[in-house]
């Protein structure tokens, strides 16, 4: 089961790429959150999330969402960030999070898409846009056969910056 988590469709497009490549149901976590349903979700298996990178971590709203929400029958735990750089050491509060749900985590893939914070940053031309999605395609693929073979997703190699920006500047960036 995918659940995905988008604002701007970056994370919809990998979802629906993942469905296909995979044949799993996808499903938006955005209605979910809105309604406040924390429901009892039967995933009988695989469970893999999908979501944009908000200050190089996941967004807080989907992390309570997550946090609140009962799961039943998940065998493994998968994340897909989107991002217009780098997530960071999102990996590292993924799998926090995954070990206070319980879950068995498999690791965290990250997929450069076109920027969409426009607060900090300059959004792409509609040409070099469809570029990053073509580049981002045979990573997609990539991702789905590791989730396919239950393979975990490689180990990203960290910087002092990715530590940083994942735990002081997220701190600092959500009041701000």
């Amino acid at each position: 089961m995918i659940y995905y988590f988008t604002g701007t469709g970056n994370s919809r497009y990998i979802a629906r790429k993942l469905h296909q490549q995979l044949n799993a149901d996808y499903i938006s976590m955005n209605t979910l959150i809105r309604n406040n349903d924390h429901s009892l979700q039967n995933i009988q298996g695989t469970l893999v999330f999908v979501v944009p990178t908000y200050a190089w971590r996941i967004p807080r709203i989907v992390e309570e969402w997550i946090l609140h929400t009962p799961f039943k029958d998940v065998e493994e735990v998968y994340f897909v960030m989107d991002c217009g750089g780098n997530i960071g050491n999102a990996g590292h509060y993924n799998q926090e999070l995954c070990k206070e749900k319980g879950f068995n985590y498999k690791g965290t893939m990250e997929i450069i898409m076109p920027e969409n914070y426009l607060a900090m940053f300059d959004t792409p031309e509609d040409e070099e846009a469809q570029s990053i999605i073509k580049q981002a395609d045979p990573v997609i693929k990539q991702t789905a056969f590791y989730i396919h073979q239950h393979l975990p997703f490689p180990n990203m190699s960290l910087q002092l910056k990715d530590k940083f920006q994942s735990s002081i500047v997220n701190t600092v960036f959500y009041p701000l």
